[in-house]
This record gives structure tokens, sequence and C-alpha cells, in this order.
């Protein structure tokens, strides 16, 4: 009696470069990627505008 689950297709992208959070770091570098027109995809884990609030304990 199981019945094989139909999953919905997934939309696929494609980027040259994928940044994985927003500090200080991240921002520099998909504003260097833009720069160089670079497709890319940001993930901001956690969004900070100081070197200081990058680092949490």
């Amino acid at each position: 009696m199981s019945e094989e689950m139909q999953l919905p297709e997934r939309e696929s992208m494609e980027f040259d470069v994928v940044i994985v959070g927003a500090g200080p770091a991240g921002l520099s570098a998909a504003i260097r990627a833009n720069a160089r027109s670079l497709g890319s995809a940001s993930h901001p884990a956690y969004i900070s505008f100081q070197i200081s609030e990058s680092f949490r304990s």
C-alpha cells in the first residue's frame, strides 16, 4: 500500500560565488564579486556592520 511521493521540481540557479555570512569579510567579498561582474548569492547568518559585532561568545 505504499505510494510513491511526487516531490515538486526544484528551481536551479547558477552562481560564480556563494557567500555565507554578512560580516565584514562577507560584505567585502560581495562587493569584490560585484565589481568583477560575478554572479553571487549571499546567505546572511548574522548581519553585522562592525568587527566587534562579529565575535560572539
